[in-house]
């Protein structure tokens, strides 16, 4: 063999060599942070925003929202003015559930009625008494659904005389007893009742 054929050897295998020392380090530059960072793919927050538990002020927004499109509430107060339902007149439609809520002090929400001890009879002769008894817990709470259409007239039973009483009109109203003058109320309960004319017209009459 000739010196020029053993020199064009050593030029071939060294230009293998160096291609392939090339092409290893190609691959080993594949496998460094630059092509993992592209291959891994970022945290999808698509579901976890779609999926998450609603806040708690969505929570609270949310039941708010229900309470005022099937119901309403009414406070029974106790507090530098005195001692009060607020609203004190009402206007709902037949169906609509009230919810009473001791806000502050001792009460009750106690519809007049015969049943309620010798009581006049101020809300529709078809419709169910109502008395949630005496709260003293801040916070507790009483239901009642106004099914029947007429004017409720109720109480609360510690402070009847100090003139904390309520009257809630449902529907549109024709007669009952309820329509006639509170005349056998006592003085501070006559005074403190609004008109069936002024809650049909302002829906809702707070308390002082």
């Amino acid at each position: 063999m000739t010196d020029t054929t053993q020199s064009r050897r050593r030029f071939v295998v060294s230009v293998g060599g160096a291609a392939l020392a090339g092409l290893a380090g190609c691959s080993s530059q594949s496998d460094g942070p630059g092509d993992s960072q592209t291959t891994t793919a970022p945290p999808d927050t698509t579901d976890a925003t779609t999926t998450a538990e609603p806040t708690t002020s969505q929570q609270t927004t949310t039941g708010a929202q229900n309470r005022g499109s099937s119901g309403q509430v009414v406070d029974m107060v106790t507090d530098n003015q005195g001692s009060y339902f607020d609203p004190v007149g009402l206007l709902v439609e037949p169906g609509t559930t009230v919810t009473f809520v001791n806000a502050s002090g001792d009460h009750s929400a106690t519809a007049y009625h015969p049943d309620s001890g010798d009581q006049p009879l101020r809300i529709p002769e078809d419709a169910a008494p109502f008395d949630s008894g005496v709260y003293t817990e801040d916070g507790a709470t009483f239901e009642y659904t106004f099914d029947v259409e007429g004017v409720y007239d109720y109480y609360c039973t510690p402070h009847e005389a100090m003139g904390m009483v309520g009257r809630i009109v449902v529907g549109a109203p024709n007669g009952g007893p309820a329509t006639e003058p509170p005349d056998d109320l006592p003085p501070g309960a006559r005074d403190a009742l609004p008109s069936v004319g002024t809650i049909v017209e302002q829906t809702t009459v707070d308390g002082p």
